[in-house]
């Protein structure tokens, strides 16, 4: 969801009734990344995440204007994705990172929008599951969990291809994660394959230099935990708030839609796009019928 195009249509008289602040006293090359900033919280707090509960959320506060904005831009979207050329369709279908892209490049050609799509986002999943699988079953099921709350995770026995190297399946999934999140258990220390994948998640931390690991504990005392993770925020299942927390850590700011959402949105972009053109193809069809059926008239001579 892009906020640029709303905060761009909107006056000062509008952004004091939403924000509840006078706008005039903020300098005018200030004024706009004032109000981008303050929509994007204002947003965040209402949790929207898509162009259309942004146009409902605006209607509702009064600010038909920027409602209607929002629904042109969103107009516009569907319009791009109508015209693109068929192989450039094909990749935004399977590629939900290009929605993101367009909605917040709308002035890049269509052709050139879906090809720097691809290179824009490297992650296809918010989570991956460093995991034991004699705690697959427990595992399998925080992961059915995340995923009904928008976090797309990567889980082992579903989404490695067969045939595939394991460590090389196991490599993809850690370069194409957010996050690592260390299921830590008995059986997980016992597993020397585990213990390979804890390094991993050790050496992604050093590398990327930020706070990508989640230790989780599954019946797991906190004073065990390997020395490379006890200086980490753990979380453990036990936890009453454990899925709640969890998802929270995850999304972070909220600035930015989780993958699963981003899925979830593409699909049911795809879907509209699809039941569009299937309407658009009935109506020519029908108005065929129609013309075909209507007697031929000649001018008099």
């Amino acid at each position: 969801m892009s906020l640029e195009h709303v905060a761009s249509a909107m006056n000062i008289v509008e952004a004091n009734t939403l924000f509840k602040e006078d706008m005039s006293r903020h300098f005018p090359r200030e004024r706009h990344n004032k109000k981008l900033e303050m929509l994007r919280n204002w947003a965040d707090a209402y949790g929207i995440k898509s162009l259309q509960e942004l146009k409902r959320r605006l209607a509702e506060a009064g600010c038909l204007n920027l409602a209607a904005a929002a629904a042109k831009h969103y107009a516009e979207i569907v319009k791009e994705i109508m015209e693109m050329p068929d192989e450039c369709y094909k990749a935004f279908c399977q590629d939900p990172m290009s929605q993101r892209h367009m909605i917040s490049s709308a002035a890049s050609p269509t052709e050139q929008r879906c090809e720097i799509s691809m290179e824009t986002e490297s992650y296809q999943y918010d989570a991956f599951l460093v995991h034991s699988s004699d705690d697959g079953k427990t595992v399998g099921g925080v992961c059915e969990q995340l995923e009904a709350r928008g976090v797309r995770c990567c889980y082992a026995p579903r989404d490695f291809t067969y045939g595939k190297p394991i460590p090389a399946s196991t490599e993809d999934a850690f370069e194409k994660s957010k996050f690592i999140l260390v299921v830590f258990s008995e059986n997980f220390m016992k597993s020397s394959w585990c213990q390979y994948e804890m390094h991993m998640a050790v050496q992604k931390t050093v590398d990327s230099r930020q706070d990508v690991v989640i230790p989780i504990l599954l019946d797991f005392p906190e004073e065990n935990l390997p020395l490379g993770f006890k200086t980490m925020k753990y979380i453990s299942v036990r936890q009453h708030d454990f899925l709640p927390k969890l998802v929270q850590t995850i999304e972070g700011s909220g600035t930015e839609p989780l993958y699963g959402q981003l899925l979830a949105e593409n699909q049911k972009l795809k879907a509209e796009l699809e039941d569009t053109r299937q309407r658009l193809a009935d109506s020519t069809t029908l108005v065929k019928r129609l013309q075909a059926a209507m007697p031929a008239t000649g001018v008099p001579s």
